[in-house]
């Protein structure tokens, strides 16, 4: 998936974001799909072919059951404050799950040559969107703090208006007020010599199924018509754990952590229509669109944050001074701790963008095929929706329009002949789908797909194995202030799948 910039430690909040997150998806499915680069929608008998172009269904000829299950790593290589470090992820899941039955029609034993030739039913679970991710970074900062936002945005309001981050702060000692109930705050740690360790680590997980069930009609071995109903499944979890040390400890301030635990979950309703022609048998050319899918979203988020001080330091907060006096520290224990945890849930609705996919492909029965898809998404058509009477997406909206735009997504494959042997190979671009308007336009880029394979076909069966990788880079902003000094770090990710499919073909 392209790469999305992050900034976990701000309260979770439905944005633009999350809209983006949820909209892409992968070239996943089958290990002939993976293997030929995800350019499948004009190949046809192959049920990742049908997940792009439902009328690829139509150039079954036996009906067909199959499997696919996947693996993979997810590497990120993160640059902080001129610190480099990376860290990786392993999965394991299953990736497709098909059935296909195929009906062909005779007319005294032969095929009708300008009629009804076959039509097949399909039923398949398939993973098309992965979020397995882990990124670490660390780095020394001199010039500015997590507190500072904190800070910020807690100036103008009373200890009772403060928000959920700032109060958290506010009662974990890194945020405090001189006299009580005044709205001027300053936090714990100074703006002299500061010298603070930065440490984060963002741990994602989850996918988005689709479960489909479509036909498709064969019009004299040339027009091809198809359609699936999608009912799609999401899941995602994502923890941000965020951490300061504080290196000049003669203020007192030792540490600081604040983790976001977000759990997501999400189901819609779309459909998807498709047509090919067989201009020749070794020449098709096709056209699909799936419509967006309206996802009705629930997202169960906690907060936690925790502060730890040296009690034998003079520089402590008046209200943890006090708090000092009037407890007994056991004697291993050489500091203050103060932690807070908060639980919320909200509902909303999203609808992703409609996607239209151009296919053409080349097939020689000697030597192999070469296939393009060309696929346009525009994601400034990304809509959000509260189920909440009172609250308000107009900004979020009016954002997508501005921070996202129209993209063509390019995917070439190639298959090669040897008896019963198949090798294959593949490549991808997918645009950014930032506008120029968007901050960090220049830091995400765009994403690259190198991909290959092999299978083994037989009459009434076949393995297929493909292997693909993607590229890209994105930023993560730990916190942001009004300051223009904030950190960002740079990710360059790749994430590798390996897809293992088994299938099996059948006459009735």
């Amino acid at each position: 998936m392209l790469g999305v910039l992050y900034t976990p430690l701000t309260l979770f909040s439905q944005n633009e974001l999350d809209a983006l997150r949820f909209s892409q998806t992968q070239p996943l499915g089958t290990a002939f799909s993976s293997g030929v680069g995800g350019a499948v929608g004009a190949i046809g008998s192959d049920m990742s072919s049908y997940a792009v172009n439902p009328a690829s269904l139509a150039l079954y000829r036996k009906s067909e059951f199959n499997f696919t299950l996947g693996g993979g790593q997810a590497i990120a290589n993160s640059t902080y404050l001129g610190t480099e470090i990376s860290d990786q992820r392993y999965l394991f899941n299953l990736s497709n799950l098909s059935y296909v039955s195929t009906e062909l029609m005779y007319d005294r034993g032969k095929e009708p040559d300008n009629d009804l030739v076959s039509y097949s039913l399909a039923f398949q679970l398939n993973r098309n969107t992965n979020f397995h991710n882990k990124t670490l970074y660390q780095g020394r900062n001199t010039k500015s703090s997590f507190l500072d936002m904190i800070w910020e945005k807690a100036i103008g309001y009373y200890e009772e208006e403060l928000f959920d981050r700032e109060f958290m702060a506010y009662e974990t000692f890194l945020l405090n007020n001189d006299p009580v109930g005044s709205d001027d705050w300053y936090i714990t740690l100074k703006d002299e010599e500061r010298d603070l360790k930065q440490t984060g680590e963002i741990e994602s997980s989850g996918g988005v199924y689709n479960f489909n069930v479509g036909g498709a009609f064969n019009y004299g071995n040339k027009l091809l018509l198809g359609a699936s109903l999608k009912y799609n499944v999401l899941r995602f979890n994502e923890v941000n754990s965020y951490r300061e040390f504080n290196n000049a400890y003669l203020e007192g301030f030792e540490s600081m952590r604040f983790v976001t635990d977000l759990q997501t979950r999400g189901q819609g309703w779309g459909v998807n229509f498709g047509a090919l022609y067989r201009f020749s048998d070794m020449f098709r050319a096709g056209f699909s669109f799936v419509s967006p899918v309206y996802f009705n979203i629930t997202d169960k988020y906690k907060y936690q944050m925790s502060s730890t001080f040296n009690p034998n330091s003079t520089n402590l907060p008046p209200d943890l001074q006090d708090l000092n006096y009037t407890i007994v520290l056991p004697e291993p224990q050489q500091s203050i701790y103060g932690g807070v945890i908060d639980r919320y849930e909200y509902d909303y609705t999203l609808r992703t963008p409609a996607r239209t996919t151009l296919s053409a492909a080349y097939l020689n029965p000697e030597f192999g095929l070469v296939s393009i898809d060309v696929e346009r998404v525009d994601y400034s058509r990304m809509n959000m929706t509260s189920k909440v009477f009172t609250d308000d997406f107009t900004d979020v909206n009016f954002a997508i329009k501005q921070d996202f735009r129209r993209v063509a997504n390019v995917r070439v494959g190639f298959e090669l002949l040897q008896d019963d042997f198949r090798w294959r190979g593949g490549m991808g671009f997918y645009q950014t789908p930032y506008s120029e308007n968007f901050e960090a336009f220049s830091s995400v880029t765009t994403q690259f797909l190198l991909s290959g394979g092999f299978g083994i076909r037989k009459p009434n069966y076949a393995i297929d194995l493909g292997l693909m990788q993607l590229r890209n880079s994105d930023v993560v902003y730990p916190y942001i202030t009004d300051d223009p000094v904030y950190p960002s770090s740079r990710v360059d990710r790749r994430l590798r799948h390996i897809l293992f499919t088994a299938s099996v073909s059948f006459l009735f």
